[in-house]
């Protein structure tokens, strides 16, 4: 139960497990054609790499814990369970939308909402940063890498 009150610890078991499940899903993609990376090697790799941090997020995750020993055992749980639970909400709405309102509108509505969520006070760089990035994603995915992304169904 003392992983369960550690939201540090839990988020890097979840990861751990989602990562896990990542390298299992991509080790079965089918292969064919001359390319050598083949269909499943970036999504291995990243998953790999969610991994390894998982694991020393696991690991290292009551350190910041015990140099902060002076504050309140409630106030700190429920500071750190927050910040988790708003952006892992955000990531299912995100999933849910996806499809529906396409890859850029739900990426910068996703990237502009959480970024006002974790600084309120900077809501013109949040614009700047969500559309940017959205737009060297969409750049790096449709057109460096040919992938198909959601548009909206009009």
């Amino acid at each position: 139960m003392k992983l369960l009150k550690d939201t540090t610890r839990l988020g890097g078991v979840l990861f751990l497990l989602l990562s896990g499940w990542m390298i299992v899903t991509a080790l079965q993609f089918k292969y064919t054609g001359a390319d050598p990376m083949g269909p499943g090697k970036y999504p291995i790799a990243l998953a790999a790499a969610t991994f390894v941090l998982s694991f020393l997020l696991v690991c290292l995750g009551d350190k910041k814990r015990q140099e902060n020993k002076e504050d309140s055992e409630q106030e700190r749980e429920s500071a750190a369970f927050q910040p988790l639970l708003v952006t892992v909400v955000a990531m299912l709405v995100y999933l849910c939308v996806f499809e529906i309102i396409g890859f850029i509108l739900s990426s910068v509505l996703f990237l502009f909402g959480l970024s006002m969520y974790y600084d309120r006070t900077q809501w013109k760089i949040a614009i700047l940063y969500s559309v940017g990035f959205t737009a060297i994603l969409y750049l790096l995915f449709r057109v460096m890498l040919g992938i198909l992304l959601p548009t909206i169904w009009l």
